[in-house]
């Protein structure tokens, strides 16, 4: 019963973290990693995306160089929304 519970706690988690991104992206225009970590706490982006591609936002994914990143960083921004969360 309480694993019920928790998981109940968990998807709530990953709703608020999913409207945190979409308002995120909405304001600046997009998101990396580093962001949704440094400022919303979130260190499952990846997977938060594709919640979010489940509910029918589409994203543009582009890799690109940010600050003193040796390797190209993923900019996720929003092409199509989807179901609001």
């Amino acid at each position: 019963c309480s694993s019920h519970v928790e998981g109940v706690e968990i998807m709530n988690d990953k709703k608020t973290q999913c409207k945190q991104i979409v308002d995120y992206i909405r304001n600046k225009g997009y998101i990396t990693s580093f962001e949704a970590y440094q400022n919303l706490k979130v260190t499952q982006l990846a997977a938060r995306i594709t919640d979010l591609e489940s509910r029918g936002f589409v994203f543009a994914k582009p890799r690109m160089k940010a600050g003193g990143c040796r390797q190209p960083v993923t900019h996720y921004s929003i092409v199509k929304s989807g179901v609001e969360v």
